[in-house]
């Protein structure tokens, strides 16, 4: 199920079709937002996301512990299998 605005529309879509959000969650300190990216492929992606309004105001890497990684503005590539945390900031 994808998560959705209050309009109906969805909160974010991915670029490519490859890659799924397997969790989408809101920040245990309740900073923002938690999406898992999982690449379904057996070759690396490069995958965009696109938020809706009101859109993120910094998105980093993150891991299981929600923490601030490297900030990012553009597609991620995610390794064959892999999977990819990020941390989006309202």
């Amino acid at each position: 199920m994808t998560p959705q605005t209050p309009s109906g529309r969805p909160r974010l879509t991915l670029t490519n079709d490859r890659v799924v959000a397997i969790a989408f969650k809101a920040a245990d300190d309740g900073q923002g937002w938690i999406v898992r990216l999982y690449n379904v492929s057996d070759t690396e992606q490069s995958v965009g996301i696109e938020w809706t309004d009101p859109k993120p105001r910094s998105t980093f890497l993150s891991g299981t512990s929600e923490s601030r990684g490297a900030a990012f503005a553009g597609p991620l590539t995610i390794p064959a299998w892999g999977l990819v945390t990020v941390r989006a900031d309202r």
